[in-house]
Formats: structure tokens, C-alpha cells, sequence
């Protein structure tokens, strides 16, 4: 016949499971709730493990959060959990990825200045800059707000004038500069809008 012995009086145990109750109980009654609470300080994620894993029932695909290296990553995986490809990283450097490569946009690779003269760079190359001057005698050279890199591409000058027969056009463009022409000699004010790369 076998004997089993208790190797603790049952009083440490009735002790032991009522400190582990106060400890779950405690534990819950401190916990963040779903919506609402807030939370202050760090929070360190150690695990490569998905954070977040968001399921299309239809494609039995899903999309995975994940941190690694200092990024954040949002991935299409399959139903077993192989990476298809990632949608887009956040790296901690703020650089923002899109699949293909393509960078989001945000202030760090678009900069810009809206001013009345001003330009705005996208993250493609792409620079659109604009202006208000004034055309003296005929023609006038005015300096970009920034030169292009590559290629001054197009200027369009518009007459701010109620008057049909007044013509201005743009030409001799360089990667700083344009000149703007009006078929009159007295000073005419434009709006522009310049493309390069």
C-alpha cells in the first residue's frame, strides 16, 4: 500500500494559497483598463514575438506589429505565420516606409518653407517652388528660393492684371534662376510656380 506523505503541516499551504490570492488580487486591481486609463514612464518591449496580430478570415492572411531592432514593423503573413512582406516600418530614427520602399511622407525628407516665396520638397525628388514678383521694364531674372539639384523642368508666370491683351511668359531657366517677360514696359506684378528635380 502506498503512503504519501505531506511534507508541509497544512497551515503553511492555507498561508501559501492566501498570499497567492492577495497577490492575484492585487495584480488584477492594479491593471490598465481596456479604454481610458493611462499610462506614464517607459515601456520596454523585449520579444520579437507580434504585438499584434489582426486576422482577414476571407484571405486567411493576417497583419502582424511587431518591434525588432528598434523598429516597428507592420507585415502580411499567411495562415502560418510566413512572411508575405512587410507593409511599413518605423524605424527609431522616425524614418517611415511604405512596401516597394516608397518612404511616407514627413517633415524630415519633405522640408519645406510656405512662405510667399517658398518651395516644397518631396521625398521622390520632386521640388515645387512659387513666388509674387514684379516685372520691371519688359523683363525681369529672379532667383529661386532654392536651386534644384538636377533640372529646372518648367516656370509659369500669371499676370496679376484685369487687362486681356497683357501677355508674360518665362524662359532662360538655370538651376537658381529665371527670366520672366511681359509685352509691357510698365512694372507688372506675377504670381509663378516652378517645377524641378
Amino acid at each position: 500500500m502506498a503512503q504519501i506523505e505531506l511534507l508541509q503541516p497544512t497551515e503553511k499551504i492555507k498561508d501559501s494559497y492566501g498570499k497567492i490570492n492577495t497577490s492575484l488580487t492585487n495584480l488584477n486591481n492594479n491593471k490598465l483598463e481596456k479604454s481610458g486609463d493611462t499610462m506614464t514612464g517607459s515601456l520596454e518591449i523585449i520579444s520579437t514575438q507580434p504585438l499584434v496580430k489582426l486576422f482577414d478570415i476571407e484571405s486567411n492572411n493576417s497583419t502582424w506589429l511587431l518591434y525588432d531592432n528598434n523598429s516597428f514593423y507592420l507585415q502580411l503573413r499567411d495562415s502560418s505565420g510566413e512572411w508575405i512582406r512587410d507593409l511599413l516600418r518605423l524605424s527609431g530614427d522616425g524614418l517611415i516606409q511604405l512596401v516597394g520602399n516608397q518612404t511616407m511622407w514627413h517633415g524630415g525628407n519633405n522640408p519645406s518653407n510656405l512662405d510667399v516665396r517658398g518651395y516644397q520638397k518631396f521625398a521622390s525628388g520632386l521640388i515645387l517652388q512659387w513666388g509674387f514678383d514684379t516685372i520691371t521694364s519688359g523683363s525681369t531674372t529672379f532667383t529661386l528660393p532654392i536651386a534644384y539639384p538636377t533640372s529646372h523642368l518648367a516656370t509659369i508666370p500669371v499676370a496679376e492684371s484685369s487687362n486681356p491683351d497683357l501677355n508674360v511668359t518665362a524662359g532662360s531657366f538655370t538651376l537658381t534662376q529665371f527670366t520672366a517677360w511681359a509685352n509691357d514696359t510698365n512694372p507688372v506684378p506675377i504670381r509663378w510656380i516652378s517645377v524641378g528635380v
